[in-house]
């Protein structure tokens, strides 16, 4: 087509708004505008009368521009959803004292289904005798109403899915759970029946007895600790937290402690102030103590050494708690940090949501073989283990991972090849206790 052919082509079109105002032109663009606009009276004694109606009425709300002109409100209550006319009730009563007010209700469709609209009300003039000129702006938001249900629908089924996989792979862990377990299990029964026919034979010396029989009760209450790891990860029931002393868990640690200890490994126990309350679940607690002094006493890979744990009002070093405020502020309960100081020192930080300043530490040191730069990101990870095989789960410190997470915490690593590690888990001081510093 030529450009001549265009520019008569384009004449003839237009011929038709020749002998048009462009009054006339725009009043025709907008009574086809597939938004319902509308122009209203409202008296002092909130009877309306409908001014204008475009076209769009008869496809939105299937009336007419003549019948809700003709019938005003009434016409529109017809085809309202009854549950949605004391909505509209409403609004008619907020524009007295609002310029503008935006609602949602449903019409009667044809096929006898709900149409959800969005109204926008608007009051540009408003006269002495309390009546006043209100516009209208219908649209039809249907397909915004489909689109957002179906993205909850889409999200939950995603929940759905991963709550599954999450459940799958809790079973899974079970099963090699139970198999790294065994090996450990081996090792209690044959502790109990030994010192328990030690007993039976040393049944004159009833010192010796005792002493036997303790060493029992040890065993099994270190069979109690593997259970309780099982069932920690198992369970899906939320922790016992309850309030208790430092001194409470203090008392747990002496008992449950030193038996885990080889005899060539010196194990010391310090707490700054007994009285100090915490909120804990104090069995996850003990476990967290527990595999922390596991993996300390393992790091003297069976030669001589000293294990301490002690327990204070956190003060941590400066760097440290520059990237613990940091991650209260912007509440980061999660996310592992890594770093080198000037030392040669690596450190690592896990958690975070509380100020370190409003928390308890405890800290169990080693001076044994260290955690090398590859190895410290993956200590939390269920199942890693730089031990033999039957010597551990790689299960301990990912229990510790999730009892901080669970108690608002963090853990502070510092470690040095060949200078051994200091893992400080930090736990929030109870309300009580922080409210009186």
């Amino acid at each position: 087509m030529t450009k001549d052919s265009e520019l008569l082509k384009a004449s003839q079109d237009n011929r038709q708004y020749a002998d048009t105002s462009p009054e006339k032109v725009i009043a025709s663009v907008v009574m086809s505008f597939p938004i319902a606009l509308s122009r209203w009276m409202s008296s002092s004694k909130g009877i309306s009368h409908c001014m204008f109606a475009t076209n769009s009425y008869s496809v939105l709300l299937g009336i007419t521009p003549a019948k809700i002109m003709s019938d005003g409100i009434v016409a529109v209550d017809d085809v309202l959803h009854p549950d949605d006319i004391a909505n509209r009730l409403q609004v008619w009563d907020e524009m007295r004292s609002r310029d503008s007010v935006r609602t949602m209700f449903r019409v009667k469709r044809a096929d006898g289904g709900w149409k959800p609209l969005e109204a926008h009300y608007f009051v540009p003039t408003r006269f002495a005798d309390g009546s006043f000129i209100f516009h209208t702006m219908i649209r039809d938001i249907t397909d915004e109403i489909d689109v957002k249900k179906a993205k909850e629908e889409n999200e939950a089924l995603r929940q759905r899915i991963a709550l599954r996989n999450v459940e799958a792979q809790r079973l899974e862990s079970l099963g090699h759970l139970a198999g790294g377990i065994a090996h450990d299990f081996n090792n209690l029964l044959g502790a109990i029946q030994g010192f328990t026919e030690f007993a039976i034979e040393d049944a004159h010396d009833w010192k010796s007895v005792q002493q036997h029989l303790g060493r029992v009760i040890a065993a099994t209450q270190r069979g109690k600790l593997l259970v309780d790891q099982i069932l920690a990860f198992a369970k899906s029931s939320q922790s016992e937290i309850a309030e208790c002393t430092v001194g409470e868990l203090v008392e747990d640690a002496k008992i449950v402690l030193p038996p885990i200890m080889s005899s060539n490994i010196t194990f010391q126990l310090r707490a700054h102030n007994e009285d100090d309350r915490i909120r804990v679940d104090r069995t996850r607690m003990g476990q967290v103590l527990s595999n922390l002094a596991i993996n300390a006493r393992d790091s003297y890979k069976g030669r001589a050494g000293r294990v301490q744990l002690s327990v204070d009002p956190a003060h941590v070093e400066p760097e440290v708690h520059r990237r613990l405020s940091e991650r209260a502020k912007a509440r980061q309960r999660a996310g592992i940090e890594t770093w080198e100081d000037d030392k040669g020192f690596l450190w690592m930080i896990e958690g975070g949501a509380t100020d370190p300043n409003d928390c308890l530490s405890f800290c169990v040191e080693d001076w044994g073989a260290g955690i090398e730069s590859d190895v410290l990101p993956q200590i939390f990870t269920p199942f890693f283990t730089t031990k033999e095989r039957g010597q551990g789960t790689g299960f301990g410190l990912s229990i510790i991972h999730g009892v901080v997470m669970a108690h608002h915490g963090a853990v502070i690593v510092r470690t040095k090849v060949g200078h051994g590690t200091r893992v400080e888990v930090l736990i929030p001081k109870s309300r009580r206790d922080s409210d009186c510093l």
